[in-house]
């Protein structure tokens, strides 16, 4: 997973977006919690033109976030 995010860095200074999605994609594929893929892919989406998709990607993953947290403090709360 840190090849294919460090791979798409490299792709996103290069300004091969494309490449860069692809990459983002593949690793989110193995592993969906990492912050660094989301913010690269949604690098690449904003220099794709697609801003929407980006912003949408982002809060997405942050209320995810959110979600993991407040069930964590609820487990603790009932132990």
């Amino acid at each position: 997973v840190g090849a294919l995010i460090n791979l798409a860095g490299v792709q996103l200074a290069l300004g091969e977006y494309e490449e860069a999605e692809s990459n983002c994609r593949r690793a989110l594929e193995l592993e969906s919690s990492s912050r660094e893929a989301v913010m690269n892919l949604a690098n690449a989406l904003r220099n794709l033109g697609r801003r929407n998709e980006a912003v949408s990607l982002v809060w997405e993953h942050i209320m995810s976030d959110a979600r993991s947290a407040e069930e964590a403090v609820e487990k603790s709360e009932r132990s």
